[in-house]
């Protein structure tokens, strides 16, 4: 009796293996055949596979204290710290006591000297490097002014504007504000404000299917599973953001090229589609409208730094991109993305910096799989930005005196 119990735990024993080992090997010839037969979409989105988009999209639910007012967002919990990973970098981030990102503490500079904020998305706020990698604190170092970094991920010029009304008296009015816009994203990001069209973070997956995405697909290791972001990209499309970017995006960008949805305003215009850029032109007028608006209404003078995607500056990058969609990239027009912001800047005499004669030929300024900048490119910002910033807002200033 005693040796047929034994006798039976041990093929309920062996049965229980017998399957792990099945399905672990079973994982594995699927792992194998995922790369070895992956369709071309898959081996692109693995070349680009963005696992801090998470850290992109700001807000509590990823562990970011932040303080808002109607649900607009208006700064971090000042004091508070959080990390960021990915698979090329992995950084802590201290939030000073303006709710911003922590710059040096230069104690050669007193109250007296102006306080400059600087607003914008993830580039502003330094995604990628620690908080003395970042090109607004290296600026900070070398500047007459004293720099603060109010960059938020995630945001554009919009949010950006509403982040300042609310905060104008806060910062103790400051007589200028540099906003930093990047081409790359910011475009859709406002037609999303303009639009009222509901962003990935407000049509949140099932609990089941976050806890997947955190705990496999953006696991450090697991994420980079073909197999894992083949079922992801399939049986799991139709809840993550990689796949409802055209919800971003005007209809007229979310156009169909060889038979290939395109999900890039960047590409688009630089494509010429001109339906297209025409969406994009309308939203641009919106934003530096009410940026010139603001700006007389509260009297500071505003300062706008131009960064351009990574494929518009690196050429054999931008090749690889368009032959995606089956794009010829000697007839796109690579700076007409930066263009239509710097003309609709210079219609309101807004004064710029365009930064892509900095970044251009540079792929190492920009991280490999990630869209940011490296701790390279933020120098390099920093230094091309060197005395040239001071002069511009120092000018500007006198001007508006």
């Amino acid at each position: 009796m005693l040796s047929n119990m034994n006798s039976r735990k041990k093929k309920i024993v062996l049965a229980i293996v017998t399957v792990f080992f099945g399905i672990l090997l079973g994982c594995l010839f699927g792992e194998i055949f995922s790369r070895a037969f992956a369709p071309s979409w898959l081996k692109e989105q693995m070349k680009e596979l963005n696992l801090a988009r998470n850290a992109q999209q700001f807000g509590s639910d990823v562990g970011w204290s932040v303080e808002t007012v109607d649900g607009k967002f208006v700064r971090f919990v000042p004091g508070t710290h959080f990390d960021v990973h990915y698979y090329e970098y992995n950084h802590s981030v201290q939030i000073d006591q303006w709710g911003g990102r922590l710059t040096s503490a230069d104690q050669t500079k007193t109250n007296n000297q102006a306080l400059i904020p600087f607003l914008g998305d993830s580039f502003a706020f330094g995604i990628g490097v620690a908080d003395n990698e970042t090109f607004i604190n290296l600026s900070d170092l070398h500047s007459r002014y004293r720099f603060i970094n109010l960059g938020v991920p995630g945001s554009a010029l919009p949010n950006q504007l509403d982040q300042l009304e609310f905060r104008h008296r806060e910062l103790h009015s400051p007589e200028a504000y540099i906003f930093v816009f990047y081409a790359g994203n910011d475009y859709s990001d406002m037609f999303r404000y303009f639009s009222k069209i509901p962003g990935p973070e407000e049509a949140k997956p099932p609990a089941l299917v976050r806890w997947l995405d955190e705990h496999m697909f953006r696991n450090r290791m697991l994420g980079k599973s073909y197999l894992l972001q083949l079922i992801k990209h399939t049986l799991f499309k139709r809840f993550f953001y990689a796949d409802r970017r055209t919800e971003s995006l005007p209809p007229s960008c979310a156009i169909r090229v060889n038979g290939k949805q395109m999900t890039s305003s960047a590409l688009c215009i630089m494509a010429g589609n001109k339906k297209c850029i025409e969406d994009l032109k309308g939203v641009a007028k919106l934003a530096v409208n009410r940026l010139d608006d603001l700006s007389r209404k509260l009297k500071f003078v505003p300062f706008v730094l131009l960064i351009p995607d990574k494929s518009q500056v690196n050429p054999a990058m931008l090749a690889t991109k368009a032959a995606r969609w089956g794009l010829d990239s000697s007839e796109l027009d690579a700076g007409l993305p930066n263009s239509i912001m710097a003309r609709e800047l210079m219609r309101h005499g807004i004064r710029f910096v365009d930064l892509s004669d900095c970044l251009r030929d540079h792929p190492e300024f920009y991280y490999k799989v990630d869209d940011h900048f490296t701790p390279a490119g933020h120098r390099a910002v920093a230094e091309y930005l060197s005395g040239r910033l001071d002069a511009l807002i120092a000018d500007g200033l006198r001007t508006a005196h």
